[in-house]
């Protein structure tokens, strides 16, 4: 992985127990209405994807909104979803595709309710202290 911020469609890695988990972060709000998160799909993610892609969105009062797969499987296809638009028209007002976006509905999120269930899903059950 190289240093650059947004390069390949995450905003972070982390490395935990021989899992490296690629992460999309999303922001949101208490009353936001938006009722999906645009998710990158496809090249250049095909890296992330092969090493267990996720989306994390942390909501008000340290809970998340969670979309991934489980620790060491690929992030779920993203291919039936909508492909996104840009937010801005060109001169004519045409809003062109962004074939590497896609429109994911937040009732394909999962809610978690701490940072800790976060790091479940992320790396799986906690091991007990002294297990290697």
């Amino acid at each position: 992985m190289k240093p650059q911020v947004d390069g390949a469609g995450y905003d972070l890695v982390i490395d935990s127990n021989g899992v490296t988990r690629p992460i999309q972060l999303k922001r949101s709000f208490k009353g936001a209405k938006t009722a999906s998160q645009k998710v990158i799909f496809g090249s250049p993610r095909s890296q992330a994807d092969a090493l267990s892609g996720s989306c994390l969105s942390p909501r008000p009062l340290n809970s998340y909104l969670w979309f991934d797969s489980k620790p060491g499987k690929p992030l779920p296809s993203l291919s039936s979803y909508k492909i996104a638009r840009h937010t801005k028209g060109n001169a004519k007002g045409e809003k062109a595709e962004r074939p590497m976006l896609r429109v994911v509905p937040r009732s394909r999120f999962v809610q978690l309710p701490s940072i800790e269930a976060v790091l479940e899903q992320l790396f799986g059950p906690p091991k007990p202290r002294g297990s290697a």
